[in-house]
């Protein structure tokens, strides 16, 4: 029975709140359930079974592609009321893709219509498969860097130097390059399509955050370094191995005499107008004119104009990206020799890709309170598809950007339609007008990436915050971010994933199990033993574990429950006489307090069989010293393991309490003993996980 005192401090919100009188009292009218009981009471509802002839399976199919095609409801779902705001998001997002897929494919060493038709087809792929409307996909400026150091590995592995410096490289050499990129693609796409298929896209949820953020910062500095020579427009060897930062700083101060000015100045000139747009321009116009400026097309186009008219290469040496081939490319099946070389690049890039993608539709879906419309599975099925489609059409492994995401949200695009005309901007340029490009300097392609990574660079706000919340967070960030910098991105990325896998390691040792206490005014019961106006219950403890009970922590509950509780090792042996009904015993009288030791299990997850082990060893050595254990608040999965491991042989399933509340009842109802255990199982019978170890 539960009751509200006339001096207790939920007395008074009580009767402001629902007008209860002095005297009222809330009662618990009820028996005390078992777990069975309660499953017996209140038995699950049953599924409907349907009969395999009532099976339609042409609807079923039906249902399926439907699934696997989302733009098929998409189609349905289509309001005359979405047009406006898609056309003008799509045109928005083909006049960034533009200098994005030029940029970011020099970023990854490879020529610049691989940018185009990476940033065009897998976007035709995403709006068939893809289930965010957020979601542009093309190129990303880490998923280069990571083909960059692919394809620059993979050609020293050939003895082949390439000194990229913004000019493209021998014809050979480049096909060479779109090989290893096209079959990190296949790959990839293989890799994703197999991941959903087989529904784990759960494992997305395994990557921290503070594990993103120290990669991605990183990343940032990776790919600000890489652009440096070209913004200088300075030729060096591309650096290999460890240490790539230091390495190339070294390489540009040996070459100090070799660098352009012209160059450094148009790159820095792009850098200072496109912040001046996005921080001042833009944000004011736009309530104005309803759209963004699209800053980059624009220094795109007039960089080029101004480099052709004033014969800025021919005259004054400044670096341009060259020749672009028009039209689309005959589709070749990449290299399957090539494949087994870069397998390990692909699975880091299907991670980076899959957890940057997952990341923002979730968050600009929150944004926009769109919470139930990411299927991650379906997402890991239209990235498959976008890699698979396009790697036979010279593209490299596609993902989204934050910049083109958040631009779409900006815009409140409202269907997958919004990237038809982006598509046919793409296509313009490559089918024609990306000759006109042809005199754009590289530096100009430098200074839009250095604006991009911006946004990485200012996530190191974020340590002041992490570290004032969690230091094992501030910790992942920080070591991550240093190794990743300094030594390597795919060391970075495998030494990221281990040190957030050994800090859960080290967090989950840390657990501590607690004592539940009794308010001594009210029925309420806290955590913690050491508080003012509470007490335990007289010859009662109840525990709590906070964690699940695994191999790992097994030893340490058991400690924990000596330290905390009782250790029954110091308590001498009582004689005891066995009922006829074999439930409770009459023991002799105990000098200890403890004589019943309450577990709660409500934030016991998981349990495996050392944990098991465990609890059958406690239970048996807590009967040898006289102390009832019950147990409350078992989760099904957790009640279900220990009946199948025949836990119950030895504690009784009359012991298993749905509530504390059904424990204390059933302990104060019944006489003073201890609840036999079944069959002759004995302490002898029950080894310890160490001992079963050594003996095997």
């Amino acid at each position: 029975m539960t009751v509200i005192g006339k001096h207790s401090k939920l007395h008074s919100f009580y009767h402001r709140r629902f007008r209860v009188p002095f005297n009222s009292k809330i009662q618990d009218r009820r028996i005390a359930y078992t777990y069975e009981a309660i499953e017996e009471a209140y038995p699950l509802t049953p599924r409907q079974q349907v009969s395999p002839t009532k099976i339609i399976w042409p609807k079923r199919v039906c249902n399926y592609l439907i699934r696997r095609l989302p733009i098929v409801d998409s189609i349905g779902q289509y309001e005359r009321s979405f047009l406006s705001s898609d056309v003008t998001a799509g045109l928005l997002l083909g006049f960034l893709h533009v200098p994005q897929s030029l940029a970011y494919s020099l970023l990854a060493h490879l020529s610049p219509i691989s940018g185009l038709y990476t940033s065009m087809i897998p976007l035709i792929a995403y709006t068939i498969f893809g289930t965010s409307i957020y979601i542009s996909m093309g190129t990303n400026s880490i998923v280069s860097l990571i083909t960059a150091d692919m394809v620059e590995r993979e050609l020293e592995a050939r003895n082949i130097i390439d000194f990229h410096d913004g000019n493209q490289s021998d014809p050979e050499v480049e096909d060479l390059k779109l090989g290893i990129a096209m079959a990190s693609a296949f790959l990839s796409g293989v890799l994703f399509l197999l991941m959903g298929i087989l529904r784990l896209g759960f494992l997305t949820s395994y990557l921290p955050s503070s594990f993103v953020g120290g990669f991605t910062t990183a990343a940032g500095i990776q790919i600000g370094t890489s652009q440096v020579p070209k913004a200088l427009n300075v030729k060096i060897k591309h650096p290999t191995g460890w240490g790539k930062v230091i390495k190339t700083f070294q390489y540009i101060f040996n070459e100090y005499e070799s660098i352009h000015p012209i160059d450094l100045t148009i790159a820095m000139i792009t850098l200072a107008l496109i912040l001046l747009f996005a921080d001042s321009i833009n944000p004011r116009l736009k309530p104005k004119i309803k759209i963004e400026i699209p800053i980059n097309l624009v220094i795109v186009i007039v960089a080029t104009f101004l480099s052709y008219e004033l014969c800025l290469n021919a005259d004054h040496g400044v670096a341009v990206i060259g020749h672009i081939p028009a039209g689309l490319p005959t589709p070749v099946f990449p290299d399957v020799f090539i494949m087994k070389d870069v397998v390990t690049d692909s699975v880091m890039m299907v991670m980076v890709t899959f957890s940057l993608n997952i990341s923002m539709a979730i968050l600009i879906g929150r944004i926009h309170h769109h919470h139930g419309e990411i299927k991650a599975d379906q997402e890991l099925i239209a990235y498959g598809m976008c890699n698979l489609l396009s790697s036979p059409f010279m593209c490299h492994v596609s993902s989204s950007s934050p910049t083109r995401c958040m631009m779409l949200s900006n815009e409140e695009v409202k269907s997958m339609f919004h990237s038809i005309p982006t598509m046919l901007i793409l296509l313009s340029v490559i089918v024609g007008l990306g000759h006109f490009l042809q005199p754009l300097p590289v530096a100009v392609l430098s200074g839009v990436i250095f604006a991009a990574i911006r946004g990485l660079l200012f996530q190191c706000s974020q340590l002041p915050k992490l570290w004032k919340v969690s230091k094992s967070d501030f910790f992942i960030w920080l070591s991550t971010f240093l190794v990743t910098t300094f030594i390597d991105i795919s060391a970075g990325l495998v030494f990221g994933i281990g040190i957030a896998f050994v800090v859960v390691v080290i967090d989950n040792q840390r657990i501590e199990g607690t004592l539940i206490v009794k308010a001594d005014n009210e029925d309420v019961f806290i955590s913690g033993e050491n508080r003012e106006g509470a007490h335990h219950l007289p010859n009662i403890r109840i525990f709590l574990f906070p964690a699940q009970l695994c191999y790992f922590n097994a030893e340490k509950f058991k400690s924990k429950l000596f330290r905390d509780v009782l250790n029954p090792d110091v308590v001498e042996e009582l004689s005891y006489e066995i009922e006829e009904d074999k439930t409770d015993l009459i023991m002799e009288d105990t000098d200890h307090k403890v004589r019943c030791i309450i577990l709660d299990c409500s934030a016991m997850t998981r349990i495996d069989i050392d944990g098991i082990n465990i609890l059958k060893l406690l239970v048996v050595m807590y009967h040898k010293a006289a102390v009832q254990i019950l147990m409350v608040r078992c989760l099904r999965s957790v009640y279900e393991t220990l009946d199948r491991a025949e836990f119950f042989s030895v504690l009784p399933k009359t012991c298993v309490f749905y509530d504390l509340i059904d424990a204390l009842q059933h302990e104060k109802y019944t006489r003073e003993g201890v609840t036999v255990l079944k069959g002759s199982t004995t302490i002898n019978d029950i080894q310890e996980p160490d001992s079963q170890q050594e003996q095997g």
